[in-house]
């Protein structure tokens, strides 16, 4: 395997797929909006580019490659979320999407029950230019905490957000998450892995430590159940599924060529920490995609989701 690979993907030497027994079927993003979306935020909050302490800075085609992203995840999860609220969406609910980049999860959402209501926030404006009266968007820096009230939501998600937050922030979040929890709300968190099992332990803990010494949650992802505990939340339920990297046909490949974005994006940062040229990291680049399809090698999608208990009347 390609030592690259093995050092910033976590659990991607998977040869099996495991999957959720609680599915929901995919939506169709498409909308048919009968009012003017919601926007918050000042103007000078309204970002074009992430903050410099987070780990990548997106590109111009950020947009497309989270929409991207989310198609993929969909589809490797056969679903949009794994707690049993079917019915409470369709009875109509509040819902707030933490980190929900182009937010097209929640447009996904918002679409299959419209009798909920829809939140997201962000720390740059990248929401859809679309009509829909029960999606809302804020800009804000959820590390600052969140500007909802009290007890507002019936379900929270937050996913993919290890390169934005230390462990300082996660904690600090996962206390807001269940500030901003009605009393036996749903609350569940996904990520990928960004280290391996591997046999490569000089290049693993060197990544590790970089990670480590700048306050991240490197293994955040093999730990879910217990940082959402931090939320309040209880009755967890976690799990894996793993997605193939440039190989298995068109998903595959759909996976790798994001995959590489992503690693490309969050070059500078490695590359600093590694103190290696472009040149060389190119070069481990094209050895992930060799070595990926050579292996049949999976990346690992974990997630974790649980009821957030306030009071003691209320049962997990």
């Amino acid at each position: 395997y390609a030592l690259f690979l093995r050092i910033v993907m976590g659990g991607c030497l998977s040869l099996g797929r495991q999957s959720s027994d609680d599915r929901h079927p995919p939506a169709d993003p498409a909308l048919v909006p009968p009012s003017p979306i919601e926007r918050t935020g000042t103007a000078s909050e309204a970002a074009t580019k992430a903050p410099s302490s987070y780990l990548i800075q997106p590109g111009s085609d950020e947009a497309e490659r989270l929409r991207q992203r989310h198609f993929t995840i969909r589809w490797a999860l056969d679903c949009n979320f794994h707690p049993p609220i079917d019915e409470l969406l369709n009875r109509g609910i509040s819902v707030l999407d933490v980190g929900c980049g182009s937010a097209q999860w929640l447009l996904d959402m918002a679409e299959v029950y419209q009798t909920s209501q829809f939140y997201g926030i962000d720390i740059v404006d990248r929401f859809p230019n679309i009509h829909s009266s029960n999606l809302h968007f804020t800009v804000g820096d959820v590390r600052q905490g969140l500007p909802y009230s009290d007890d507002t939501f019936e379900f929270v998600n937050q996913s993919l957000m290890v390169m934005a937050f230390t462990d300082q922030d996660w904690t600090a979040l996962m206390k807001e998450l269940r500030r901003v929890c009605k009393p036996g709300a749903w609350v569940e968190l996904m990520e990928e892995g960004l280290f391996s099992w591997s046999e490569v332990e000089r290049h693993l803990e060197e990544n590790s430590l970089a990670m480590d010494q700048h306050g991240y949650r490197t293994h955040v992802a093999l730990s879910l159940g217990k940082t959402l505990a931090e939320a309040g939340a209880h009755t967890i339920t976690t799990g894996f599924v793993s997605i193939p990297l440039n190989w298995g046909g068109t998903f595959g490949d759909l996976a790798m060529a994001n995959f590489l974005r992503f690693l490309d994006l969050w070059q500078p940062w490695l590359r600093s920490i590694r103190g290696i040229t472009a040149e060389a990291y190119k070069a481990e680049l094209d050895v992930v995609q060799e070595e990926s399809r050579m292996y049949n090698v999976y990346l690992n999608l974990h997630y974790a989701y649980g009821q957030v208990v306030k009071d003691a009347s209320i049962n997990a």
